[in-house]
C-alpha cells in the first residue's frame, strides 16, 4: 500500500519531527527518495525550524543534500535562531556541501544567533570553528558575489521566466552572458554546476532577444 501526502507528512507530537527530516538526518537516502516521490513536504520544519536540508547538511549527508536541492528545497531557510544549511555546513566544515549550497544561491551575509548570544555569518562561524579552507572559501564567494550580475543571480534562483525578462531586455548587453563571477563563472557555467537539471540553461542558450 503507498503512503498518502497525509501519513507522509505526519508531525511527532512532541518535537514536530516528520519522516523526512530523520531520513534526512540519519542519511537514509532511499527513504529520503520514496517519501520525496510520496508527496512529502521538503520544507516542512521541526518545532525548532530545522529542516530536512539543514538535518543533512549538519550531518554531513552530501547525496541527500543534493537530493533535497534537486526537489527544490529552500537553501536560505533558516532555524528559528537564524541559521541556515550553509551554517551547518561551515559549522561541520563540509566544504563540498557549502559549495553546493551556494552554487544553488545560499545566501553568504544572512546572520543568526549564536548560544553565545553572538550575531555571526556563516564565514564567522567558519572562523570560530576553526575550518580555514572553509573561511577561504567563504571569503572569496562573497567578494566575487559582490559583483555577481542580474543574470547571476536569476540563474542561482532558477528563474527562467525572470531570466529571460531580463535577456529580452535592453537592460542586460550580450557581453554579459560571458561575464565571469569566480568562484561559479558566467551565467552558463552557474546553470550547468548545479546538481539537478537547471531551467535557466535553455533560455541562456536559446532566448529569442
Amino acid at each position: 500500500k503507498k503512503a498518502t501526502q497525509r501519513e507522509v507528512n505526519f508531525r511527532d507530537p512532541g518535537n514536530g519531527d516528520t519522516a523526512l527530516l530523520l531520513s534526512a538526518l540519519f542519511g537514509h537516502l532511499d527513504i529520503v527518495k520514496y517519501l520525496l516521490e510520496a508527496k512529502a513536504a521538503v520544507n516542512q520544519a521541526e518545532n525548532d525550524g530545522c529542516t530536512p536540508l539543514c538535518a543533512s547538511a549538519l550531518k554531513g549527508h552530501l547525496n541527500i543534500v543534493k537530493c533535497l536541492i534537486g526537489a527544490k528545497a529552500a537553501v536560505d531557510q533558516a532555524e528559528n535562531n537564524g541559521a541556515t544549511p550553509l551554517y551547518a555546513s561551515a559549522k561541520i566544515g563540509n566544504l563540498i556541501i557549502a559549495k553546493n549550497l551556494i552554487q544553488h544561491g545560499a545566501d553568504l551575509n544572512i546572520e543568526y544567533q549564536s548560544r553565545e548570544g553572538e550575531m555571526l555569518t556563516p564565514q564567522q562561524l567558519a572562523t570560530v570553528s576553526n575550518h580555514p579552507e572553509i573561511v577561504a572559501y567563504l571569503k572569496e564567494a562573497t567578494r566575487a558575489t559582490t559583483s555577481f550580475t542580474d543574470l547571476h543571480h536569476a540563474v542561482l534562483c532558477r528563474d527562467p521566466s525572470r531570466l529571460c525578462t531580463l535577456l529580452r531586455s535592453d537592460a542586460v548587453p550580450s557581453a554579459m552572458l560571458d561575464q565571469r563571477a569566480p568562484p561559479g563563472g558566467p551565467p552558463t557555467a552557474i546553470a550547468e554546476a548545479t546538481v539537478s537539471p537547471n531551467p535557466a540553461i535553455e533560455p541562456l542558450a536559446v532566448c529569442d532577444r
